[in-house]
């Protein structure tokens, strides 16, 4: 897991829109390896729903260049306060 210091910015072509997930998650896996996007919001900030909606529309929205069958790039739902148990289960499900 790496913290982003603004180094790496996704964007979202349909909209032009950029931000800078605070972290990203790298899983190796036997046939392929996982890039996750990860973003925690307070619960002040989950205002910024249209950056959960694109994480969510990553995978199957993503361009990929090279080896498209063994990587795999992969938004989450924020991981908000008081809802850990629910990111727990939904990164557990990723990884099965």
């Amino acid at each position: 897991m790496l913290r982003n210091e603004q180094d790496v910015a996704i964007y979202d072509l349909a909209t032009g829109r950029k931000f800078y997930p605070d972290f990203l998650l790298y899983f190796l896996q036997a046939k392929e390896t996982l890039q996750v996007f990860l973003e925690p919001k307070g619960g002040h900030l989950v205002k910024d729903k249209w950056k959960q909606d694109f994480l969510l529309q990553l995978e199957d929205r993503a361009i990929l260049l090279g080896d498209t069958e063994a990587y795999r790039v992969i938004g989450l739902k924020f991981f908000e306060e008081n809802k850990e148990s629910e990111f727990q289960k939904e990164l557990k499900d990723l990884l099965e």
